[in-house]
């Protein structure tokens, strides 16, 4: 006889069912505890110590783990000293590379002289390498104002007066 696809779903499902039994009979008893995990359990009681969990309705913070306005306070201004003492070194870091860079400059522009020397007396042209300190390396001589500065500002200023001359009074 030809077996039908209920047949045939209710073998599988007992083949499964088989299966599972024979799974199941592998577990081992619910009261079963592994010697080696309760060796290890006994030696972390024994070694740890006692942690209280935050999360127990229990626990209350040591007077001196508690966190005041004092103490906030106080290392608020430890970490700005912190940040104050990173900024320092490295402004000094590098006021000290750009004094090793002035140096090397005026060491370059002693051996352009030179070079320029030799070159006159051989006859001959190169373009040579001319090192400069930019501005903006020189924070100190920001608040500088030279003749240069002064004129640029009245050169702006004469120019925004002349646009404000015209009709609608410098809308337009």
């Amino acid at each position: 006889r030809k077996l039908t696809k209920a047949d045939l779903r209710r073998i599988a499902r007992q083949k499964r069912e088989a299966e599972w039994e024979a799974f199941n009979s592998t577990k081992p008893d619910r009261n079963y505890e592994n010697p080696a995990d309760v060796a290890l359990i006994v030696e972390a009681e024994n070694n740890m110590g006692d942690f209280k969990l935050k999360s127990d309705p229990e626990f209350v913070v040591p007077e001196e783990e508690r966190l005041n306005t004092e103490k906030k306070r106080r290392q608020m201004i430890l970490l700005e000293e912190g940040m104050y003492n990173i900024r320092m070194e490295f402004n000094s870091r590098f006021l000290a590379l750009r004094d090793v860079k002035k140096k090397v400059c005026a060491d370059i522009k002693d051996k352009n002289k030179r070079l320029r020397e030799l070159q006159s007396a051989l006859k001959v042209s190169a373009t040579l390498f001319e090192p400069e300190i930019r501005g903006e390396e020189m924070p100190e001589t920001r608040d500088e104002i030279g003749e240069k500065d002064l004129e640029e500002y009245a050169a702006r200023v004469d120019a925004d007066n002349g646009k404000g001359s015209g009709s609608f009074g410098g809308f337009g």
